[in-house]
């Protein structure tokens, strides 16, 4: 039962990591884009490469991503478990 649990959470944990990453590849692509402004393209240099920034906000959605799947794994685990799925090997 133990098992089931924690393969659950570590699938979890990296559909996290892969949501996170997919999220952060959209969002560079999105914002890293120049806009047309009275015919001049200016580029929007918060995002940019000219300033780059941590802010502790970031860090922590980095970090709620991954914990938020390995808790849903594990929470579809838990209930799988009470409706009597289990990690077996062999015949049964």
């Amino acid at each position: 039962m133990r098992a089931l649990q924690v393969l659950a959470a570590f699938v979890g944990f990296v559909l996290g990591l892969l949501t996170l990453a997919v999220v952060t590849l959209v969002e560079w692509v999105w914002l890293s884009e120049p806009t047309r402004t009275n015919f001049a393209y200016v580029g929007d240099y918060s995002y940019g490469s000219v300033s780059v920034a941590i802010q502790p906000s970031y860090i922590l959605v980095a970090l709620a991503y991954p914990v938020v799947g390995a808790l849903l794994g594990w929470l579809a685990a838990r209930i799988a478990i009470r409706f009597g799925w289990k990690l077996s090997r062999g015949d049964s």
